[in-house]
């Protein structure tokens, strides 16, 4: 399991790799990571506020004891190699900057 309580991120390539590499993950619930961990506005990770120490426990118990939803998140989060690989990510840089460019 890889558990992020990270309280503040910009983009999170360790959750990322974790996820796509198919390990459960426990995140902190902040914009970025959440962001990152869904696929078709579905979540790859289990997702709580760290600052609540409890619940953030609590959710890591949840993990480990729900199999069902161990095997969800991971499935999904094995996709995300779609979504971050090289090419994917130079596709979309390089569109962010085509769109950014003046029209000739």
């Amino acid at each position: 399991m890889f558990v992020f309580p990270t309280l503040a991120e910009m983009f999170p390539i360790a959750v990322i790799e974790a996820a796509d590499a198919g390990v459960p993950v426990v995140a902190n619930d902040i914009k970025p990571v959440r962001e990152v961990l869904l696929i078709d506005e579905k979540p790859c990770a289990l997702f709580v506020d760290a600052a609540d120490t409890g619940a953030f426990a609590a959710a890591v118990q949840r993990m480990l004891a729900d199999r069902k939803l161990r095997d969800e998140l991971t499935a999904r989060g094995r996709t995300l190699s779609q979504v971050y690989s090289l090419d994917a990510m130079v596709d979309r840089f390089a569109a962010l900057i085509d769109g950014l460019l003046p029209e000739h």
